[in-house]
């Protein structure tokens, strides 16, 4: 696995989506890796598709599929022919899609509802967390249809860059709320609480803080309260 901090990776997408590639992108929550991959593929100019790996509904509109009217959908596999489709946890794709996602990732057909295959030409950023409370650890069969594994673990200063550029704050500020996340993360067992979705939460923090009209203990008390099932006692 490539570990590369966030202004390497800035630098190496753009490459990897011109040639097509398909790369997995793990790393511990709130790193910025679908927030990143986004604005990489959108300043491309490319056609981009996303899939939100929480979503059912997403996951059951990624390829081809007859409405109840009889009518062909193409899906957003075949949409983004050309371009770049970007799933967010692709690891909790469904079992019964597994197989079908597998080949697209590694030979890029997507199964037609009339029996056949289409042949896409796209590249494929799909980005998970490495271990979080509740999601599935993305198995090996699964990992070895991508070109490239990718650990993506930013800086604390790139960190705080996106907040200052985000939430509009002084880098002093965006650099004490990232620290205070990261302490947060530090604190919790991944095993028992979802881990804090960092970047989020950092540039959440830095937004309401800005509005002057919470105090700090209180805006970190209702952040750490996101932390399933951290709930209030845990957050005082």
């Amino acid at each position: 696995m490539l570990t590369l901090a966030l202004r390497q990776f800035r630098e190496k997408l753009p490459v990897w989506i011109e040639a097509r590639l398909a790369v997995a992108v793990i790393g511990p929550p709130g790193t910025g890796k679908t927030y990143t991959s986004r604005q990489i593929a959108v300043a491309t100019g490319l056609p981009v598709e996303v899939v939100d790996g929480g979503k059912e509904n997403d996951w059951k509109a990624l390829f081809p599929y007859r409405t109840p009217e009889g009518a062909i959908e193409l899906g957003k596999a075949l949409l983004a022919d050309g371009g770049v489709l970007l799933i967010d946890e692709f690891n909790r794709v469904p079992p019964e899609m597994k197989t079908s996602f597998q080949l697209l990732a590694s030979e890029r057909i997507v199964p037609w509802p009339e029996g056949g295959v289409r042949e896409v030409n796209l590249a494929i950023i799909a980005t998970a967390n490495g271990a979080d409370l509740g999601v599935e650890e993305a198995g090996r069969a699964e990992l070895d249809r991508y070109d490239l594994i990718v650990c993506l673990m930013p800086t604390p200063e790139e960190m705080a860059a996106v907040v200052v550029a985000t939430a509009g704050v002084r880098p002093e500020v965006a650099g004490l709320v990232y620290t205070a996340v990261a302490e947060l993360a530090a604190k919790l067992d991944s095993k028992k609480f979802h881990q804090p979705e960092g970047l989020r939460m950092a540039i959440s923090i830095a937004k309401l803080l800005r509005t002057g009209t919470l105090g700090p203990v209180d805006v970190f008390r209702g952040a750490a309260e996101r932390c399933f099932p951290l709930g209030r006692v845990g957050a005082e």
